[in-house]
């Protein structure tokens, strides 16, 4: 069984860990309209190179940061919007 679960902050990372979660996703990746916290390319690199397993991009993903996925520090990203639009 894979574990996944996601992570918002250290704090939150620190718990996921303990909880032996397999398959991180970070949110928000990139600023959404419900938050005006979001981690963009550094934090988001910085807490991703704390996890042993791998890492998912998730939040605020769109047309006009899409390119900024190549920078980040991990696996894949997920993305409602940004599919819904693409298909």
């Amino acid at each position: 069984m894979i574990l996944l679960g996601s992570a918002h902050n250290l704090k939150e990372i620190n718990q996921k860990k303990k909880q032996g979660i397999d398959i991180f996703f970070l949110a928000p990746t990139f600023k959404v309209n419900k938050s005006n916290n979001f981690l963009d390319v550094i934090k988001f690199n910085i807490l991703a190179n704390l996890l042993d397993g791998k890492v998912i991009a998730l939040g605020g993903i769109n047309e006009n940061n899409i390119k900024k996925i190549k920078m980040l520090n991990c696996y894949g990203f997920a993305s409602i919007s940004y599919i819904k639009e693409h298909k």
